[in-house]
C-alpha cells in the first residue's frame, strides 16, 4: 500500500511540472521573449524533474523487480534521488534570482 500512496503524491508534481514547462515555452514561442542561459538550465532540470515524476507514476515492478529492490535497496521512495533534479532547478533560480538582485 505505500507504493499506491507515493504514486498518488507524484502525479500532482508531474502534472504540475508539465504546466510549468508548457508556460516557459509558451512565453518563449507564443510572446516571442528571449530566456535567458539559466532558463534553459531551469528547464533542463525541470524536465528530469518531470520525467522522474512520469517514471514514479507509471512504476508497477513485477515480483522479479520487487525482490531486485529489496536486495539491491534501490526502491522508488528513496526522496533524495527522486526529487534532485528539482533541487538543482531551484537553486539555479536562486541564484539567478541573487545575481539580478546584486548588480
Amino acid at each position: 500500500m505505500p507504493l499506491a500512496r507515493l504514486r498518488s503524491m507524484f502525479l500532482p508534481a508531474l502534472l504540475a511540472s508539465v504546466l510549468m514547462l508548457a508556460a516557459a515555452f509558451y512565453l518563449e514561442w507564443g510572446m516571442a521573449l528571449e530566456p535567458c542561459p539559466l532558463c534553459y538550465s531551469q528547464r533542463l532540470f525541470l524536465g528530469g524533474f518531470a520525467l522522474v515524476c512520469l517514471c514514479a507514476v507509471v512504476h508497477a515492478p513485477g515480483r522479479l523487480g520487487r525482490v531486485f529492490m529489496r536486495r539491491w535497496r534501490c526502491s522508488l521512495p528513496r526522496v533524495e534521488r527522486c526529487l534532485q533534479p528539482g533541487m538543482c532547478g531551484c537553486k539555479a533560480g536562486r541564484w539567478r534570482t541573487w545575481d539580478a538582485s546584486h548588480r
